[in-house]
C-alpha cells in the first residue's frame, strides 16, 4: 500500500520551517522534488518511511495534523537571542519542552514559544 495521500502544500509547510537547518532542507527538498512530479507529498513518505522519529518526521507529523509549530530559529530571531542562547535557557529549564529536540534542532508547538516569548520581553 502506497503513501496516504496528503496535500503537497504541507511540503511547503515544513520547508518554512527548516530555516538554518541546511542539510534538513537539502533532504526535504530532494525529496519534494521525487515525490512531486508523481503526485506525492514529500510529508506523506517521511511519516510513512519505517524507523526512528527524528527532526524531519516529527516536524512533518505535527503538521500533517495541523498543528501550529515552530523550530529553534524562529523563537530565536523573535527573542533576538543567538541559537545557543535560546538552547541554554531550554537548559536551564527557561523554556518549556519541545515536541523533539536533537542537539539545536527543535520543534515546539507555536503555543507553548509565544507564551514564554510574552514573559522574556526584553531579556538577552
Amino acid at each position: 500500500m502506497g503513501p496516504r495521500p496528503f496535500p503537497l502544500s504541507l511540503d511547503l509547510e515544513v520547508l518554512a520551517h527548516l530555516r538554518s537547518f541546511p542539510e534538513e532542507l537539502e533532504r526535504s527538498a530532494n525529496l519534494v522534488e521525487h515525490a512531486h512530479p508523481r503526485g506525492l507529498s514529500a510529508c506523506a513518505l517521511i511519516i510513512q518511511r519505517s524507523g526512528p522519529s527524528g527532526f524531519l518526521r516529527t516536524l512533518c507529523q505535527l503538521v500533517a495534523r495541523g498543528e501550529s509549530v515552530v523550530t529553534t530559529w524562529e523563537p530565536a530571531r523573535q527573542s533576538g537571542w543567538s541559537t545557543a542562547e535560546l538552547m541554554q535557557a531550554l537548559d536551564r529549564g527557561e523554556l518549556s519542552s519541545p515536541e523533539f529536540r536533537y542537539g539545536t534542532k527543535a520543534v515546539w508547538r507555536r503555543q507553548a514559544v509565544e507564551a514564554w516569548l510574552r514573559g522574556v520581553q526584553g531579556a538577552p
